[in-house]
């Protein structure tokens, strides 16, 4: 298994993403039902966790 670094300016894609606010995105058709876990909050987890090189979520 080959550990990769993770980004030197992740703080700067970050930041960007906090810019677009995607935190409250609710997409119209996918977050219908929806109570927690909305489209633009997986999608900032799933960032963060490429950006930091998680194993796991």
């Amino acid at each position: 298994m080959v550990v990769q670094q993770p980004l030197p300016n992740s703080t700067v894609v970050e930041n960007c993403l906090r810019l677009l606010n995607l935190e409250n995105y609710r997409h119209p058709f996918l977050d219908h039902c929806a109570k927690k876990l909305l489209s633009g909050k997986a999608i900032l987890i799933f960032v963060e966790a490429f950006l930091h090189q998680r194993l796991s979520l």
